[in-house]
């Protein structure tokens, strides 16, 4: 085999490897393509579904501002008891007893 016929099945052989990894990456655009268009149409689907009504008129505020600080009140109340409790030691620790020392901790926070 000389240089000459060499390199001509060099060439060959590359020029098909690259087209079969062109074609391999050609298949999976178009699959990633479509995958996203099918996304994008099933999305404005669901934006036309949750869509508010004319009927139903402008939104509106879920809560009146009475409501909302009564909440708050309620969540900082169970937020600073969760402090207090989270604060206190625990007799032995964790480390010192095992699953044992957990079930005892456990029924002291009750």
């Amino acid at each position: 085999m000389t240089e000459a016929e060499l390199n001509a099945q060099v060439e060959a052989e590359l020029v098909a490897q690259v087209e079969r990894e062109l074609e391999a990456e050609m298949n999976r655009k178009r699959v990633e393509i479509a995958a996203r268009l099918r996304r994008e149409a099933e999305m404005r689907d669901y934006d036309r579904i949750n869509a508010r009504h004319p009927i139903e008129g402008p939104a509106t505020r879920c809560w009146k501002p009475s409501v909302a600080r009564t909440w708050m009140r309620g969540r900082r109340r169970i937020n600073e008891w969760m402090d207090r409790v989270n604060s206190r030691p625990i007799e032995g620790g964790f480390a010192r007893g095992g699953a044992a020392s957990i079930g005892r901790a456990m029924r002291a926070l009750r």
